[in-house]
């Protein structure tokens, strides 16, 4: 295997796809996360609206998203760290307010 990563996930009750990873906001704030990797999220990652404000997450511009039904929704992105151990990647993180969950997208 050598330097390669190697991410260890479950599979949810419902059949998902779970990976553990964890999210830093701008004041290093950290917290863990169990994401769903859906493979119909083109994004970088999406998580509740009430996590971004633990992580002190700060809105940095609104962005027009289509969910799977079709439908145009405008949602807030701001930017994070996405840690998966040894990996850190920074990106754009969709601020989902009518969601409890946390999916990693492709």
């Amino acid at each position: 295997m050598g330097d390669k990563a190697s991410w260890i996930g479950y599979l949810h009750a419902d059949g998902s796809p779970i990976l553990r990873i964890s999210i830093m906001g701008p004041k290093s704030k950290i917290e863990e996360f169990d994401a769903i990797v859906d493979t119909g999220f083109d994004g970088f990652v999406s998580i509740p609206q009430l996590a971004a404000d633990r992580l002190g997450l700060l809105p940095v511009y609104p962005e027009t998203v289509v969910f799977a039904d079709n439908k145009e929704h405008v949602r807030w992105v701001a930017l994070a760290t996405v840690i998966m151990d040894p990996e850190r990647q920074k990106g754009s993180v969709f601020l989902e307010p009518f969601s409890d969950e946390v999916l990693l997208g492709m």
